[in-house]
């Protein structure tokens, strides 16, 4: 388009305006204009018999759920500002006013702003759709994305009941169904999640999720920055909640800083993935969620990768309780920075739900230290739970492994379910189901300790 410096002003009759872009006001005061195909900061449209078409502006405010969907999407909607039909252009602006915003919004315009018009006074809740995976309340799939001033809430409601969804965040950055975003820009929101339903309706719900896009392609340069997220707990998934996570999904690298935060009431503050790299991580508070005395948060801080130093997490960042630092011995496990109870003695019981907790719990490494499997500490059951293969290998002498309800450890590999390395461990009303056809195992216990008791076992 040609270009015009400035404002441009069409106060006489019958003209046309065609295919240029204006550094700043269009001015239509007179009558029976056509302006189509401009681009302009602001529009005044006061002339009488005005067509207008395939309008772009560079800022805009919007008052209603569908203008905020449109606008973000990159779609016509109506600018209140100037009362005019526009699209939005790259690195624009678009205000939300004040209010509360039920829908679902995906970021598909490179560039843009998208900012509260009062700060913390526009509310935005995603609801799922029935069937959705993944879907969140703000969904970024385009680069150079800013999320400013919001309050995001993540609503888990009856429409998902009876249907188990993979997963499904407040704010997600790439990931499912995205090509794009590096370099977002989340700032300054209160993320949170409600849940509606009388089950859980998820897998996994987090609060903020940088993940690689599922096309293809890094996700790198990512700001998380003066952010509270709050309330991602076990209690609304099937799986531990996250509060931020950064992660490769499907197969590419992802970096993100990770600053000024206020993470709390969350089963994990903090969750680095493989190939996922935090540059920085600092002047962040973690505060966990307790229960009656008792830990429930797993870590406030987990890596899976080798992302950051557990000691440099503790030294540059705010606890609002005592720490306990664990750090892996190989990369694949857990490395981070978890709770510590104070004048509390670690869990005498330690219930688990899948073979990763299993597996941990017999070998003492389970990432909660009020849950450590310490010599004497029952493992229960609660979950039947398939091994992949290989034993779960019992290391913690004196343990007791048991069920809650009959609860059965099916083992599909040409290995027993246990192999018991240690003394003194008791092994009782566990049902052990072998489907391996194979003359290697022909018991569901290999007992290599002394002090063995295998009991009530079907």
């Amino acid at each position: 388009p040609n270009s015009i410096g400035g404002s441009a002003t069409l106060d006489g009759a019958d003209g046309t305006l065609d295919n240029v872009a204006v550094d700043e006001t269009i001015d239509v005061s007179g009558d029976g204009y056509t302006v189509s195909g401009t681009s302009a900061t602001t529009y005044d449209i006061t002339g009488e018999n005005a067509e207008l078409s395939d309008l772009t502006t560079t800022t805009a405010t919007v008052d209603s759920p569908s203008a905020l969907e449109d606008a973000a999407a990159g779609d016509e909607f109506e600018d209140v500002d100037d009362e005019v039909d526009v699209t939005i252009a790259e690195g624009g602006t678009i205000a939300v006013e004040d209010g509360t915003y039920e829908t679902s919004v995906t970021v598909e315009i490179e560039g843009l702003t998208l900012e509260a018009a009062t700060e913390g006074e526009a509310t935005i809740r995603g609801t799922t759709e029935a069937g959705a995976s993944g879907l969140p309340a703000v969904d970024i799939v385009a680069d150079s994305v800013t999320l400013d001033g919001f309050e995001v809430v993540r609503v888990l409601d009856d429409s998902t009941e009876g249907t188990t969804l993979v997963s499904t965040q407040a704010v997600k950055v790439g990931g499912f169904e995205a090509t794009a975003g590096s370099h977002a820009e989340i700032t300054n929101n209160h993320i949170t999640v409600e849940d509606n339903t009388d089950e859980k309706t998820h897998e996994f719900v987090g609060g903020i999720a940088v993940l690689d896009p599922q096309d293809g392609g890094e996700i790198d340069g990512v700001t998380i920055d003066d952010n509270t997220v709050s309330g991602f707990s076990s209690a609304v998934s099937d799986e531990p909640a996250v509060g931020i996570l950064v992660t490769e999904f499907y197969g590419d690298s992802v970096s993100a800083d990770v600053t000024d935060n206020v993470i709390e009431d969350s089963e994990i503050s903090l969750e680095i993935g493989p190939d996922a790299t935090v540059d920085q991580l600092d002047d962040n508070t973690f505060d966990a969620l307790i229960d009656d005395g008792a830990v429930e948060t797993a870590a406030f801080v987990r890596d899976f990768g080798e992302a950051i130093s557990p000691s440099d997490v503790d030294t540059d960042n705010t606890f609002e309780q005592e720490t306990t630092l664990i750090e892996a011995d190989d990369d694949e496990d857990f490395v981070g920075v978890v709770p510590a109870v104070d004048d509390q003695e670690p869990s005498t019981t330690i219930q688990v739900e899948n073979e990763e907790q299993l597996r941990s719990a017999v070998s003492g490494e389970f990432v909660s230290p009020d849950r450590v499997g310490e010599e004497g500490a029952t493992v229960k059951l609660v979950e039947d739970i398939n091994l992949d293969g290989d034993a779960a290998e019992v290391t913690v002498a004196d343990i007791t492994i048991t069920a809650a309800d009959d609860e059965t450890v099916t083992q599909a590999g040409d290995e027993p379910a246990f192999v018991v390395n240690t003394d003194g461990v008791e092994i009782d009303g566990v049902d052990i189901t072998l489907e391996a056809d194979s003359g290697d195992v022909d018991q569901g216990v290999r007992i290599a300790g002394s002090g063995v008791t295998v009991s009530d076992l079907a």
